[in-house]
């Protein structure tokens, strides 16, 4: 005799796969807050530095490298690293 009719139980039970993106975790989105923060700081005390050194070049000074050109090295390395 012909069986018409089927149970589930039959065939194995499947769930939909969806594709899984991979999102971030909380805390690699906090630490990449921080580091554009920490590098926004830098960078924004860097600039400070080098106003205050360009506007003390009325004094005579020694002959050595300069502090403005050590600042802006240092932030450009920083930056473009």
């Amino acid at each position: 005799m012909l069986r018409l009719s089927s149970n589930s139980s039959d065939y194995p039970q499947t769930t939909p796969q969806t594709p899984q993106s991979n999102p971030q975790t909380p805390p690699q989105i906090i630490l990449k807050l921080l580091r554009l923060l920490l590098k926004l700081l830098l960078s924004l005390i860097l600039r400070l530095l080098l106003r205050l050194s360009s506007n003390s070049s009325d004094y005579p000074q020694t002959p050595q490298t300069p502090p403005q050109i050590i600042l802006r090295l240092s932030l450009y390395i920083y930056i473009y690293r």
